[in-house]
């Protein structure tokens, strides 16, 4: 098979079909592989060498001579004990002041009259249906806040308290 450039106003088709053509030329030039040639054979292991002679052991150096030890010092002699002071003899106790006597209770005042009427306040805006109040049945008197586990253990809970769980 002969091959052929490709030319520039060579169609797609064709262009690939002389691309496709040169390869199968240069498949073709690739020869078959060898056989495997066979692996020679081990070679025989040689012979152990002799043991050498141990060698002498050296001479022990001498020992140095001890130094001379050095004379201890003299003790000192202990000071005399000082005498001991005498005791001090125990002071009298003091004597008891006398109690004072109770006062006497007062007598009760009697009853004052009653104070006259103040005038009636003006009455307040009506609040949202649903809103906290701080009159009517809505009234809130306490506020509490810890953790979970505290709000589980105090066991019953007031309409008029706010719980704030952390």
């Amino acid at each position: 098979m002969s091959l052929s450039k490709i030319n520039n106003g060579d169609s797609g088709l064709l262009a690939r079909t002389k691309i496709n053509d040169a390869f199968d030329v240069v498949d073709g030039l690739t020869g078959s592989s060898g056989s495997s040639g066979t692996s020679g054979t081990s070679g025989v292991d040689g012979a152990t060498g002799l043991t050498g002679d141990a060698g002498s052991s050296g001479s022990s150096g001498s020992s140095g001579s001890s130094g001379t030890s050095g004379t201890s010092g003299v003790s000192g002699s202990s000071g005399t004990s000082g005498v001991d002071g005498s005791i001090g003899s125990t002071g009298d106790n003091g004597s008891s002041g006398t109690s004072g006597t109770s006062g006497v209770d007062g007598s009760i005042g009697s009853t004052g009259d009653n104070g006259s009427s103040g005038t009636s306040g003006t009455s307040g805006v009506d609040g949202i249906d649903g809103e906290i109040s701080s009159v009517g049945p809505n009234t809130i008197t306490g506020v509490w806040s810890g953790t979970q586990a505290q709000y589980d253990a105090l066991g019953s809970y007031s309409a008029s308290t706010i719980y704030f769980v952390e």
